[in-house]
């Protein structure tokens, strides 16, 4: 069973063909002309790894349902998974991910400009995002529609920043949820002193919108590349900013509990440790 945020994933990636199409929210009929479904995608200007998230959501929505054909769609996300892997293995970058790449020095000479450049409770919440994302190993966009509460719910549904005496952040709902379970991180001195100026403006969620809805996942993911490119002049995301980090911290040879340790901070495997780039 797919978990709620991989549902998630699987809507919005099957909503951009359909608003490619010209298609209502609901329809999947459309993804029985697989041709035409595939075609569109590999004429998109999408990047290696946008183009097999489509597919995998494709995969994962029509699993469940009857008189679909996967074959094409599952041969296409297969053979984009074997050129992930070849691309990791290699350790080289494409042409497009060279314009978005940032060593992760220039990622924190970014961040700075960004506190510098802080003026009202927007720009300090484009500083909030980068130094979520820098001061702590570099989650994926999970704190998208992340609540703010003062103690552990006693059921809780989502992701939380419990803000107590020791603050942590509780995931629940992640891309590896089913493979590593409620994840309690704690947070950093440095990072509860940025979060201490923002939490003065309360608000139920740890990141929103200038119509005060909480910030998604999608919203917060544009949110980073915009703020990034304002500060250093490239488009780097969440995924790059993984990458980077993980490169800045393997080139140091880390022991292996430590090596281990990190990478379930950062909610992969040992194995995807080791296979992120060195640059």
């Amino acid at each position: 069973m797919a978990t709620l945020g991989s549902l998630r994933t699987y809507t919005r990636m099957i909503n951009i063909l359909r608003k490619a199409f010209g298609l209502p929210d609901d329809d999947i009929e459309f993804l029985k002309d697989s041709q035409r479904v595939i075609d569109w995608i590999e004429s998109s200007k999408y990047a290696v790894n946008s183009k097999k998230a489509i597919y995998i959501a494709i995969v994962g929505t029509l699993k469940a349902q009857e008189g679909y054909d996967l074959t094409p769609y599952r041969s296409k996300m297969d053979g984009y998974n074997k050129e992930v892997i070849a691309s990791y293995e290699t350790q080289t970058l494409s042409a497009l991910e060279e314009t978005k790449y940032l060593p992760w020095t220039q990622i924190l000479d970014a961040v700075e400009k960004a506190r510098v450049a802080v003026e009202d409770v927007w720009t300090l919440q484009e500083y909030v995002i980068l130094a979520l994302y820098t001061l702590m190993p570099p989650v994926r966009l999970d704190y998208g529609e992340m609540k703010v509460v003062p103690v552990e719910p006693a059921d809780p549904v989502g992701n939380y920043l419990v803000w107590s005496k020791k603050p942590y952040f509780y995931f629940s709902d992640y891309k590896t949820f089913k493979v590593y379970g409620v994840m309690k991180i704690e947070l950093c001195a440095a990072l509860v002193k940025v979060l201490e100026e923002w939490l003065a403006y309360p608000d139920q969620y740890l990141l929103v919108d200038r119509s005060g809805s909480p910030l998604g996942a999608v919203a917060l993911g544009q949110l980073i590349i915009s703020t990034f490119q304002k500060h250093c002049g490239k488009k780097v995301g969440v995924s790059m900013l993984r990458h980077s980090y993980i490169s800045y911290i393997r080139a140091k040879e880390l022991p292996i509990k430590k090596s281990d340790a990190l990478a379930h901070q950062m909610m992969h495997s040992p194995k995807m440790s080791m296979i992120y780039r060195k640059i």
